[in-house]
Formats: C-alpha cells, structure tokens, sequence
C-alpha cells in the first residue's frame, strides 16, 4: 500500500511539474546573426526588439520594429487563454490573442494596412515562442502574411537573446 501510495505521490508531481509554464519576461532583442527567412538567407528587419511583463495569463508586449524604411512601436496587451484582444497599432485596428500549445506561447497579431492597399491589406503575424532552459533564449518560428500571402523575406525562424 505505501508503495502504490508513493508512486501516485511521484506521478502527480511529475504531472504538475510539467503544467508549469514558461516566463517570458525581460527584454529581448532579435539576433539577426542566427535568424534566418524561410530561404536560409537574412530577415529583412535591421533591427527588432521585445520588452515583455509576464504574469501567466497577462502578458504585456512592447515591440520596436525597425527597416531600412522605417522604425515603428507595437504595444499589445492579450492573456495566453486565446481571447482576441482589440486595440489600436499605427492608428488602424488590431487585434491580438495569445495561447499555449505545451510549453510553446503561439502569438497571433493581424491589422489592417492601408498604405500598402487601399482595400485593406491585413497584415498578420503568428509567433511561436520556446524558452531555453536558462531562460536567456527564445527560439522562435514567424509566420508573416499579407491578404493570406507568406511575406518570404521576414517570415522564418528567429532567435532572440535576453538583454
């Protein structure tokens, strides 16, 4: 009996254990040195970082994308249950959702985009986020459509470094 006891002791730890999620918290910058598109050659992006608060389920993004063309501020606010978020990026509406997929964060933003066609481009980005163990790392693989076509020079997988 103590030892079918303990066996159901050690099971259930293990399974609790394994419902606890990654942080994602601090700031973030991409390293474009070990991010590459999906053809292997450089993300389009002449710089990008993250400053994020993480208190599972909020989760607090701020976003500095930069281009040779321009540098802009993203800054979203979702919980990591799925609900989609409104708010506004760029002057035009957004919305963004957040959720797991075992220990994964998947991210979804999607906006509208008028400047690159009238009729409304929807430009979308889904993110999904692995820690490393040491929480110094983020691997991540970006999917970036515009109308629901891949945007080959800044979609592909991303590596981020702590700062």
């Amino acid at each position: 009996m103590k030892k079918i006891f303990l066996m159901a002791f050690v099971a259930a730890g293990v399974l609790s254990s394994t419902d606890v999620k990654p942080d994602f918290s601090g700031s973030w910058k991409l390293n474009l040195d070990r991010s590459a598109n999906e053809a292997g050659g450089k993300l389009e992006y002449v710089g990008l970082s993250m400053n994020v608060s993480h208190q599972d389920p909020k989760l607090h993004i701020t976003q500095q994308v930069t281009s040779a063309n321009y540098s802009r501020t993203i800054e979203m606010n979702v919980t990591t249950d799925g609900v989609e978020h409104k708010f506004t990026a760029f002057g035009q509406a957004a919305v963004a959702s957040a959720r797991w997929d075992g220990n994964v964060l998947v991210t979804d933003y999607r906006r509208s985009n008028p400047a690159l066609n009238p009729e409304g481009t929807v430009l979308r980005t889904i993110r999904r986020l692995s820690l490393s163990r040491d929480g110094k790392m983020i691997d991540a693989k970006a999917e970036v459509t515009f109308n629901g076509q891949r945007a080959e020079g800044v979609s592909g997988h991303e590596v981020w470094d702590k700062q």
